[in-house]
């Protein structure tokens, strides 16, 4: 079961991340939210979405890109793989917190998502949790 945390940053705005049951943080929103209501709204697409397809821009013939909802799997400037989340209103809504050195660890990563939401607690904490 994993956990949802979400703090009030330091500018007012509201932000969240998903832990697995390890602690692990599997991923993190990827832009503040002005209000709790939207960042719980954040929160509930990620269950809702998670299921969705997976988009791979590592390829070197590019796939059709897919509509969304869709996970997209990509190369960052350092070469290393990362998902993000985009709801069905195209928004990025999460991303990986971390990177992976390989598209197989990656697709666990988003994998670990979907076993995290099946079930999942949502918290408040004063500030970024560590």
């Amino acid at each position: 079961m994993g956990t949802f945390t979400y703090w009030k940053t330091d500018k007012g705005n509201f932000m969240f991340n998903l832990a697995a049951s390890n602690k692990a943080v599997l991923l993190v929103s990827s832009t503040p939210y002005k209000t709790k209501p939207g960042c719980l709204g954040g929160i509930e697409s990620i269950a809702r979405f998670a299921g969705s397809d997976i988009e791979d821009q590592t390829l070197v013939r590019k796939q059709e890109s897919l509509k969304a909802p869709r996970w997209e799997v990509y190369k960052d400037k350092a070469e290393k793989f990362r998902f993000r989340l985009i709801a069905n209103n195209g928004n990025n809504i999460a991303i990986a917190e971390d990177s992976y050195t390989t598209k197989a660890a990656c697709l666990n990563g988003i994998e670990s998502v979907r076993r995290n939401v099946e079930k999942y607690d949502v918290v408040f904490s004063d500030g970024k949790p560590k």
